[in-house]
């Protein structure tokens, strides 16, 4: 679609906002445009995971359809996805994957070490915590994270690590050695790839760890 089409589908969705939808947003809630290319342009996505379409004017609001899929649990697991005719084809995009898509970086981009790994869409708070009926609290961009393949296995396998440190009394002190720490350093200095996974409770993330910038000498 051209940019005039995408124009002119962004003055309709202000305009229905506006005078025709009954919708009150959320304090810090933002929309942002479709790119035409993998998603409609009539469509608008926000940081909440809701989503409108303009192409037609009745129920404008788009309904969620919840994806099932077993796993090793005794509760079954389950996402979220939007459904939709685009350009001949069914399409259900992840409702997760569209919000990361308009919402969020990878923070861990120029990182030689996770050069060319697919990138996945991380749930901090997992998305087994949530009911079928809570897919925006599940899916708002402030509880997901874009994360290489490999860093996501390790911040979702987490409490692996952690039930082998709770089993010990103390944490080895070859852990927290000066020369560790130099190690890290010189490793983070010359542009590699160094992470800290951190837990609180359910909720887990992943966060590069960066060289810190030189201090500005002061001026006399």
């Amino acid at each position: 679609m051209n940019e005039k089409t995408k124009e002119f589908y962004k003055k309709k969705f202000d305009d229905l906002r506006q005078h025709t939808y009954n919708f009150i947003p959320q304090e810090d809630e933002i929309f942002k445009q479709c790119d035409g290319i993998t998603e409609p342009s009539y469509w608008f996505i926000s940081n909440y995971g809701r989503l409108f379409s303009v192409y037609y004017k009745n129920e404008p609001l788009k309904q969620i359809s919840v994806n099932y899929t077993k796993s090793g649990t005794e509760r079954k697991q389950h996402d979220w996805s939007y459904v939709t005719q685009y350009k001949g084809k069914q399409r259900e995009p992840r409702l997760h994957r569209l919000v990361a898509k308009y919402f969020l970086k990878n923070e861990f981009d120029g990182y030689a070490e996770v050069e060319g790994e697919p990138l996945e869409v991380h749930h901090i708070l997992p998305e087994s915590t949530f009911a079928e009926d809570e897919p925006f609290k599940a899916n708002r961009s402030d509880n997901l994270q874009i994360l290489p393949k490999s860093v996501h296995r390790d911040v979702s396998h987490i409490d692996r690590f952690e039930k082998k440190i709770s089993e010990q009394d103390t944490i080895p002190v070859y852990l927290i050695t000066p020369q560790l720490i130099q190690a890290i350093q010189k490793h983070i200095e010359d542009g590699k790839l160094a992470y800290i996974v951190q837990q609180d409770d359910k909720k887990a993330t992943a966060r590069p760890l960066k060289k810190e910038p030189e201090e500005e000498p002061e001026e006399e």
